[in-house]
């Protein structure tokens, strides 16, 4: 009777130790699924960041590019102004030269 008693007990005892396995094999999956979660979160955080970057630098260098050309653009016509200028002072010269002559 004793020895049928502490097999019980052990029987007790080893469904008691399965189920704390259990319940703490379900704790540490659930932990390892939140931390692949976090680190899916914070990967795809990470590729979004890298792309907003990437976007403002080409939106930066498209802007400067732009306003290379628009710059550019005013300077050809400033130039295309001054050589307009240039070549009517010389036309009015030669005309002088001419009545003086």
């Amino acid at each position: 009777m004793a020895l049928e008693k502490m097999c019980n007990q052990l029987q007790e005892q080893m469904k008691n130790l399965e189920k704390q396995l259990y319940n703490e094999n379900r704790r540490y999956r659930s932990s390892y699924d939140n931390e692949r979660e976090i680190m899916s979160r914070l990967e795809s955080n990470f590729r979004l960041y890298e792309d907003n970057v990437k976007n403002l630098m080409e939106c930066r260098f498209n802007i400067g590019f732009d306003k290379m050309n628009a710059l550019n653009a005013e300077l050809s016509n400033k130039l295309a102004i001054l050589e307009s200028r240039l070549q009517k002072e010389e036309r009015s010269k030669q005309d002088l030269r001419e009545k003086v002559i």
